[in-house]
């Protein structure tokens, strides 16, 4: 899981119906790696995982 101290702020009413089971969902990372070289990353992660991945891309 990620901090404690997250907060989450819904901009739509789409994950509303989640609000209360946030604690229970495991963290999750997407990376898609685009055609000129980018490494686009979205969501959620512990910083060292981040760290080790990237490392690792090298």
């Amino acid at each position: 899981m990620g901090e404690s101290n997250q907060r989450y702020h819904f901009l739509t009413d789409r994950y509303v119906h989640l609000k209360n089971r946030l604690h229970e969902i495991p963290n999750r990372l997407e990376v898609r790696l685009a055609p000129d070289g980018r490494v686009l990353v979205n969501g959620l992660a512990m910083v060292d995982d981040l760290e080790s991945l990237f490392r690792n891309l090298l």
